[in-house]
This record gives C-alpha cells, sequence and structure tokens, in this order.
C-alpha cells in the first residue's frame, strides 16, 4: 500500500512537471503569434509591391478552406500564353490578407 507521504510526493511531482509544460506550451504559442504576425507584414509587402488592379470586389473570410477558380473559354486562354505568362485569379482574402493565385499554363 502506498503512503500518504508517498502520494503528496508524486503530486508535488506532477504539478511540477505540469507547471514546466504549461510554461514552454506558453513560450511556444507566443513564438508562433510572433511568426504570424512576421509572416502577414511579409505577405502584405509583397502584395503591395505586386499590386495588380481588381477585377471584381474581394471575397472575404477568416476560415477559407479552399477557393474555386472558373475560367471561361480555358482552352483558348491557355493557348493564348507563352511559356512564362501568367494568369491571374481574382483577388480573395485569406485571414485579411489579399491573395490572388497564379497559373503558368505554359510552363
Amino acid at each position: 500500500m502506498v503512503s500518504l507521504d508517498e502520494l503528496r510526493f508524486k503530486l508535488d511531482e506532477l504539478s511540477f512537471k505540469f507547471d514546466q509544460q504549461k510554461a514552454q506550451h506558453a513560450a511556444a504559442i507566443a513564438s508562433v503569434k510572433a511568426e504570424t504576425s512576421t509572416l502577414r507584414q511579409r505577405l502584405r509587402h509583397a502584395y503591395e509591391s505586386f499590386a495588380q488592379p481588381r477585377a471584381t470586389p474581394p471575397i472575404e473570410s477568416t476560415f477559407v478552406r479552399s477557393v474555386e477558380w472558373t475560367l471561361s473559354d480555358f482552352a483558348s486562354s491557355v493557348r493564348s500564353k507563352r511559356k512564362n505568362e501568367a494568369m491571374w485569379s481574382d483577388e480573395f482574402v485569406v485571414m485579411g490578407i489579399p491573395m490572388r493565385l497564379e497559373f503558368f499554363p505554359a510552363g
């Protein structure tokens, strides 16, 4: 049978380990938040550098899981593009960051 002192010791040991893990988790979360902020700034800067006029108003959603890009007359659009010439989707917004899809049909 386990004594009360052994149980208290085990409880203190587990409590100490829990506190350590909680501190490590908080530090990891802070690091991820800082990295996310940096990436958002870099994306905004990149977007501003390559901004093009909007064809249609952006679709805005924080929880975008997929984007569908429908091209009318796809065959002629692809034939008209040369190598390294891109096609751009309409603008959409993910977590407040405007984005577009870029497609190189001829490579």
